[in-house]
Parts: C-alpha cells; structure tokens; sequence
C-alpha cells in the first residue's frame, strides 16, 4: 500500500455568525470531492459541535466554535495529488472570513530525513534532527 498522502488543516475565523446552514455548507463540499462511508458527530452542551467524516481516502474532521464563530477542519486524503487547496476555496466560497490560518502536508513520503524506528524519536524542528537513545533506555 502507498503511504503517500496529503492533509489540510484550516482554521477559519467567521465574518459572520456560524449555524448550522455554514456547517452544512462545508459538510457538502466534502461530500462533493470524495466519498463519505460513515459519519459520527458529538454535540457538546452549550454549544460546538465535532463532526468526523470517514471518506474511502481517508478522512475529515471538523469543529465548531459557535461562540467564536469559529470552525477547524483536519482533512486526510490518501492521494498525493489531491487538490485540497481547491477544496478548501470551495469551503471558503460561502462565507465571509475574518481570518484563515491552513497548510496543506504532503504526508507518508520520505525525503531526506532519516527512518525513525525503535530506539529513535524525532523532534518537530526546522531540520530533520534525530535522537538516537541508549541501548534499551526511553529517549527522555
């Protein structure tokens, strides 16, 4: 199986309050560029709600903030050359934004960094340092 993938993480302030007709939107949008196999969602009281999609690429996970007119999407594709940033210029057609914050990660491919196994661990950095710990000792 190919491990090669690509994941949007957005987050995106509202210029406008957030219901359920937004949520929809986004939801559809979704629904429209890949194929939806399940849906679970947990309401939280008093509000804001967590939505995961499981799509036959992968999968998609949203958040609202209602009372910060804010939603969160984590979306994980299994396909190196999806357009997730065409996705998320659908997703933001239909509302009016105060501020958006996403990257787009090219997931499951190697480049210059070294195989982390057993025994290694490596850090979120700028570089790709890695930290070998002693023989049969947890890397502290």
């Amino acid at each position: 199986m190919d491990t090669k993938a690509r994941q949007l993480i957005a987050d995106i302030w509202l210029g406008q309050k957030l219901t359920q007709v937004e949520l929809d939107h986004v939801i559809s949008v979704i629904r429209s560029e890949f194929t939806v196999l399940r849906e679970f969602e947990h309401q939280y009281t008093p509000y804001g709600l967590t939505k995961v999609l499981i799509l036959s690429e992968s999968h998609c996970i949203i958040h609202t903030y209602p009372e910060q007119n804010f939603i969160s999407i984590d979306l994980f594709v299994c396909d190196p050359l999806a357009d997730l940033e065409g996705v998320l210029k659908k997703v933001l057609s239909h509302f009016t934004t105060k501020r958006i914050r996403h990257e787009v990660l090219d997931r499951g491919i190697e480049k210059t960094a070294p195989f982390i196994g057993p025994g290694l661990r490596s850090e979120p950095t700028n570089s790709s340092t890695v930290e070998k710990a002693p023989e049969g000792k947890p890397l502290k």
